[in-house]
C-alpha cells in the first residue's frame, strides 16, 4: 500500500546520467583551482592551530594509551614528513571536494547555479577550516567526496563506485571515529524507507557492499585497540570522557567544568593510574556521566535544550584572524554594538589605553576582528536556519528536492551530526564538518523567497506602473 502521508514524488528517484562527462570534468578543474586560491590567500589572515594531530608523548609513556585520538593525522604526518605539508594536502582535498559537489549542484539544477556558486564561495566557515590541522576538516572532505561517489553507484550500479565510496567512508573513520556509524546509518535508513514503499528505486546492494567495505576498514584500527588497550572497540576510547566533559555547561549543578586536566584530576583522585581518555578512564567517567543525569535529570533535559538551541541558532564556527594576545582581549572588551556608538567606543579605549601601548597593537585590526567574528557568527546562524527551512521545501517544491540521492544522503549527514551534537556535545568545530551540506537547502529557501515573493512584488510593481 502507498504511504499517503508522503509526496508520491518522494517515491519515485529518477535514473540519473553519469554526470563526470568532459563538460563537468572541466568545469571541477577550474573551480577547484579558484577554491584552492581562496583558502591559501585565506591563510594568509587566519590563525593556523595545530589541536591534537599527534600522539602525545606523555599519554604513549605514562600511559601506553594507543587508543586515542584516531592514528589517521598520526599517520600522515609520518608520510607527509610534517604537520605542514599534511594541511596543504587537506586544502588541496578540501578544495576538490567543495568544487565537485557544487558543480554537482549546478548540473542538477542548473537555473539556480547563481545562487549556489555564491553560497558555496562565501562558504568561509568551511573553507577556514581546510586549514586547521585537526582531524575534522579531513575527515569532513573525505565524506563529501563519499557522498558523491555513493549517488554515483547508485546511478550507474557499478561495484567500483560502491567501493570507493566505502573507502573514501573508511578513510575519514580512521580520523574521526565517531563516522563509523554513519554508513550503517545510511544503509539501515535506507532500508526503513523502502519498507514505508519509499525511495523504492534505490537498491540497496551498492550501500551494502559500501557499508562493509567501510567496516572492514575500521577494523585494523579495532585489532589496535584490543593488542595495545585489551578491548576490540571500532572507536576512539574517550566516549566517557567527551559525555562527562560535556556536562559542564555554565552554571551546571553538577560543577563540572570543561578542563582536560581537571578531569584528569579526578581520575586520579579515585585511585585510577591511567589517562581519562583511556578505556578504564572512559569508563569511569561515563559510569559518574550517568549517576549524574540520574540525580537530576532536569538539569541534563535542560543541558539538551541548550545543545539543541545552540546546534540551530549558532551551530558552526570559524578560525580566528591572526592577531596578538593583546588585540584578542580588546576585541573580547569591545562589543560591536560599541562600534555603533562612538562616544561610548572612545570611552572605552580610553579607559583601555594601557593595553593599547605596545607598538605591535592596531586599533583597525581590533575593528576588523570584532566584525569578522560578528559577520561569520550572522552567517553561520542564517545558513543554519535558511537550511532547515529548505529541507521542508525539499519535500514537495525544490529545486533541491529528496527525490534526488545526493539531496537525500546531504539531509543523512546533516541528521546524523546535529543528533551527535545533542545527545553528545554541542561543538561549532564538529558542526562546521558539514557545513555544506545545509547549502542546497539553503539554495531552496532563498529560491522560494524569491520565486514566491520578490518575483510577485516585481510583477506587481510593474502592473502598477503599466
Amino acid at each position: 500500500m502507498e504511504n499517503n502521508n508522503f509526496p508520491k514524488s518522494i517515491d519515485r528517484v529518477p535514473i540519473l546520467k553519469n554526470w563526470l562527462d568532459k563538460y563537468a570534468m572541466k568545469r571541477i578543474v577550474f573551480w577547484f583551482l579558484i577554491f584552492l586560491a581562496i583558502i591559501w590567500i585565506y591563510a594568509l589572515f587566519l590563525d593556523l592551530p595545530i589541536v591534537q594531530p599527534i600522539f602525545n608523548p606523555s599519554y604513549i609513556s605514562s600511559y601506553k594509551l594507543n587508543s586515542y585520538p584516531m592514528w589517521g593525522y598520526s599517520l600522515f604526518i609520518i608520510l607527509f614528513g610534517s604537520v605542514n605539508h599534511v594541511v596543504i594536502f587537506q586544502s588541496i582535498l578540501g578544495a576538490l571536494a567543495i568544487s565537485a559537489l557544487m558543480v554537482r549542484l549546478n548540473c542538477l539544477f542548473p537555473r539556480a547555479k547563481t545562487i549556489t556558486t555564491v553560497l558555496f564561495i562565501f562558504a568561509l566557515p568551511w573553507l577556514s577550516y581546510m586549514l586547521y590541522a585537526y582531524q575534522v576538516p579531513i575527515s569532513s572532505a573525505f565524506i563529501v567526496l563519499m557522498l558523491l561517489s555513493l549517488e554515483l553507484a547508485i546511478q550507474t550500479k557499478k561495484i567500483t563506485w560502491s567501493i570507493f565510496a566505502g573507502v573514501l567512508a573508511g578513510f575519514g573513520q580512521n580520523f574521526r571515529s565517531e563516522l563509523f556509524l554513519l554508513p550503517l546509518g545510511i544503509l539501515f535508513s535506507i532500508i526503513i524507507l523502502r519498507k514505508l514503499k519509499l525511495f523504492r528505486n534505490i537498491t540497496t546492494k551498492p550501500l551494502i557492499i559500501f557499508a562493509s567495505i567501510a567496516l572492514l576498514l575500521q577494523i585494523p584500527w579495532a585489532l589496535n585497540c584490543y593488542f595495545n588497550s585489551g578491548r576490540f572497540s571500532f572507536t576512539e576510547s574517550n566516549s566517557g570522557y567527551v559525555a562527562y566533559l560535556f556536562l559542564g555547561l555554565p552554571s551546571n549543578p553538577w560543577n563540572i567544568e570543561q578542563s582536560d586536566s581537571l578531569i584528569q584530576e579526578k581520575v586520579n583522585v579515585a585511585g585510577l593510574k591511567c589517562s581519562a581518555l583511556s578505556f578504564q578512564g572512559s569508563d569511569y567517567l561515563m559510569q559518574i556521566f550517568f549517576n549524574d543525569i540520574k540525580q537530576n535529570p532536569t538539569a541534563y533535559f535542560r543541558c539538551l535544550i541548550e545543545r539543541t538551541t545552540k546546534t540551530i541558532i549558532q551551530p558552526f564556527s570559524s578560525l580566528n584572524l591572526t592577531s596578538s594576545p593583546t588585540e584578542m582581549k580588546m576585541a573580547e572588551v569591545l562589543r560591536l554594538s560599541h562600534l555603533m556608538n562612538w562616544e561610548h567606543f572612545n570611552t572605552i579605549i580610553t579607559n583601555n589605553r594601557s593595553l593599547l601601548e605596545p607598538s605591535t597593537v592596531s586599533i583597525w585590526k581590533i575593528i576588523s576582528i570584532i566584525f569578522y567574528e560578528a559577520t561569520t557568527t550572522m552567517l553561520g546562524s542564517l545558513i543554519s536556519v535558511c537550511g532547515i527551512c529548505g529541507f521542508f521545501l525539499s519535500i514537495r517544491t525544490g529545486p533541491f528536492k529528496l527525490n534526488q540521492p545526493l539531496l537525500l544522503f546531504l539531509f543523512f549527514v546533516i541528521l546524523y551530526r546535529i543528533s551527535l551534537n545533542i545527545i553528545v556535545g554541542a561543538s561549532g568545530k564538529y558542526m562546521t564538518s558539514v557545513y555544506l551540506c545545509y547549502l542546497p537547502f539553503v539554495v531552496n529557501t532563498l529560491w522560494y523567497i524569491h520565486e514566491k515573493w520578490l518575483h510577485s512584488w516585481i510583477v506587481s510593481i510593474r502592473r502598477v506602473r503599466k
